[in-house]
């Protein structure tokens, strides 16, 4: 069988599953009547195990994403989970917490009947099931509505996003407030965030050598063909594009996408660096890398820049937990040494309030510098302007050596595709100030 999940062979299989588990649901499907179903339907040995081994994968990422509450993560294993045994109640309840977490989280619509459509099917399947029931019964409940509970709802539910997008509301009254200006607009998935207007581009003329090149450590014009750029290398589908100043590279989000270096000591900037990046996104929906550097092991990336599926770009810098976490931690990524003590990195990210407009040029930049003390200040740019900063003590306590960069994706263009073009890479190994972020923008060579 092809290694597309939803083949129709696989197809076949789950609509006989899900009709021999409706048909007769005092007696639950056996893993010896599930093979005979998939054996009538196509699938060999080997695709039942492999089966076997998504639905485990899914829902073991899914469930740890739910007990952190990391609601969205949940319901994209979960779903992926339902999709391939849509006749299992528990993984159908699992899936439908999530989506109810969702709701009383963001109080979403369209999460709340997902949750109620997947709690039913549950209940068909397992009339029994006092999970599915439970939740029904709460998603009927009326929600309160005065004035006091509308602005609490509001506060908590912004607490919770900020939380999950590494938002500082910790931070109190050091420097600038960092809340996003659309903490209230991002509670219903109704109210839409701004989107920046297009940058500004250079005029003809007027790129020139810019005075703070000495701290450059990389720039990527891409006006040669994609084959021919220094230090990378092309993995999977990378096209030649009409470019900011010159030509650009296109990536693509819906396969394998990217360029990537030979690892390198020369990008482990790790206290003081500028990364900036001219874009131009084509789609949403999904996480796209601008320029990340790091590598296979999850939550030890020391730096990446990246569009979100919602259009928001994030800079992010993983870090040691020596206290209460501030930022996300993510179960998956904790780390057990031989002498059993786990070893916790956290996601301290700066994101943009707004959102970059589709198939328009934006240019974004993030920034790492030391503040006073031990304290690293992650700021992030749109069109040459600081939209968002947050601050931490934690440093990077991981080893770094062996690490590359990677550019439209991670890794080698395995994951995180960026979807549209990207032109005008650089990579500095002090943080600029604001004005010479605004003079990059201004001149984009």
């Amino acid at each position: 069988m092809a290694a597309d999940t939803y083949s129709s062979d696989l197809t076949e299989f789950l609509k006989r599953a899900l009709g021999a588990q409706c048909a007769d649901s005092d007696s639950p499907l056996t893993e010896e009547k599930l093979r005979e179903i998939a054996e009538n339907a196509g699938l060999t040995g080997e695709d039942w195990d492999n089966l076997c081994n998504q639905l485990n994968a899914h829902l073991a990422k899914g469930r740890n994403f739910l007990k952190f509450s990391n609601f969205t993560d949940a319901i994209t294993e979960l779903e992926h989970a339902s999709a391939i045994a849509p006749y299992r109640a528990d993984v159908l309840v699992d899936c439908g917490k999530a989506h109810f977490g969702r709701w009383k989280e963001t109080n979403s619509r369209s999460s709340k009947e997902r949750a109620e459509e997947l709690f039913l099917k549950a209940l068909e399947i397992d009339p029994d099931n006092v999970d599915a029931a439970e939740h029904i019964s709460d998603l009927k409940q009326p929600r309160a509505t005065s004035r006091a509970a509308k602005k609490k709802a509001i506060i908590a539910a912004g607490l919770a996003l900020a939380l999950a997008c590494g938002i500082p509301f910790w931070m109190g009254n050091s420097g600038a407030s960092t809340e996003p200006a659309d903490t209230v607009a991002t509670v219903s998935e109704t109210a839409k965030r701004q989107i920046y207007p297009p940058a500004m581009l250079p005029q003809d003329g007027e790129s020139s050598a810019l005075p703070f090149e000495r701290d450059l450590v990389a720039h990527w014009t891409f006006d040669e063909a994609p084959s021919e750029q220094p230090l990378l290398t092309r993995a999977g589908s990378v096209e030649q594009s009409q470019g900011v100043d010159g030509n650009a590279v296109r990536f693509f989000s819906d396969r394998k996408s990217g360029m990537y270096t030979e690892p390198s000591t020369q990008f482990e900037l790790l206290d003081s660096m500028t990364v900036s990046a001219w874009v131009k996104p084509e789609t949403r929906g999904a996480t796209g890398q601008i320029v990340w550097f790091g590598d296979r092991r999850g939550g030890r990336d020391p730096w990446q820049l990246t569009l979100l599926g919602n259009g928001q770009v994030r800079f992010r810098t993983d870090r040691a937990v020596t206290s209460k976490p501030t930022f996300p931690v993510r179960q998956q990524e904790i780390v057990v040494a031989d002498d059993g003590v786990s070893h916790l990195n956290q996601h301290i990210a700066a994101v943009s309030p707004d959102m970059l407009p589709l198939n328009e040029w934006s240019f974004v930049t993030g920034r790492i510098e030391k503040g006073p003390g031990n304290e690293s200040v992650i700021t992030i740019f749109i069109n040459g302007e600081a939209v968002n900063e947050v601050r931490t003590t934690e440093s990077v306590d991981y080893e770094t050596a062996g690490m590359w960069l990677s550019i439209g994706a991670v890794h080698q263009g395995d994951t995180q595709n960026f979807g549209g073009s990207i032109d005008e890479v650089r990579v500095y190994r002090s943080a600029l100030s604001e004005d010479e972020i605004r003079e990059i923008y201004r001149h984009a060579r």
